[in-house]
């Protein structure tokens, strides 16, 4: 696997991502993609409980490929979040993908995702005023929530999603085809887990947890 590269970006680091082109549709029941991996490693506000996370994307002409990865501890996994519009998935464990798949549209969606496939979701340029997403049954994504014990004491979870290019196209008016440059952030955190935690794979420049920065979201590229 190749890892995602690191270049200057304004103002911060940014971390850059090559989206590989597939000749077919991943699988969804949690076995290995093929192309790159982006870590979920950097922690900007610290704490001791630092799960392992990745994600993946892939893509071809009908959809985007979400694949978001985690190993916890079984006694810090929380799941309590029951899947509805109006879900809390950053309470729980949670795996989340922010992505602007337009640059001359300010609005990003945010997909938030839990071990039992809870997913809270939205649009809009920031943290306020976001429309919700119907994420019951999202007619715009399919999901499978994947999930195993690797050794005693240890859950490997994760979510694989397909976001149609005809749904973002409709929404954010973005069109993606080779060589297009977009950005993203993945993050893993847990409000209410016994060991809060909130890290991201583009570095993140607050004092205090924000995920609603698309100005440190890190280079996406499609291949």
């Amino acid at each position: 696997f190749h890892h995602s590269k690191r270049r200057k970006g304004i103002g911060t680091l940014q971390n850059t991502y090559i989206i590989g082109l597939s000749p077919e549709p991943p699988p969804f029941d949690g076995s290995a993609w093929p192309g790159e991996i982006a870590k979920i490693a950097c922690y900007p506000w610290g704490g001791d409980y630092r799960p392992p996370a990745r994600a993946q994307l892939l893509w071809d002409q009908e959809s985007l490929y979400l694949r978001l990865e985690a190993v916890e501890r079984a006694d810090y996994l929380r799941a309590a979040e029951p899947p509805s519009v109006t879900t809390r998935a950053y309470q729980d464990s949670c795996l989340e993908f922010f992505f602007r798949p337009n640059p001359a549209n300010p609005a990003y969606l945010n997909l938030e995702f839990t071990p039992q496939g809870a997913l809270l979701a939205g649009r809009g340029p920031g943290r306020q005023n976001r429309e919700s997403l119907p994420s019951a049954t999202p007619a715009f994504l399919q999901t499978k929530a994947f999930r195993q014990e690797t050794e005693p004491g240890a859950v490997q979870w994760g979510i694989c999603a397909a976001i149609p290019l005809a749904f973002l196209q409709d929404a954010f008016g973005s069109v993606l085809r080779p060589g297009v440059s977009v950005t993203g952030n993945f993050y893993k955190c847990g409000d209410l887990t016994k060991m809060p935690h909130y890290g991201a794979w583009n570095p993140i420049q607050t004092d205090r947890p924000d995920f609603h920065r698309p100005e440190d979201f890190g280079g996406l590229v499609l291949g």
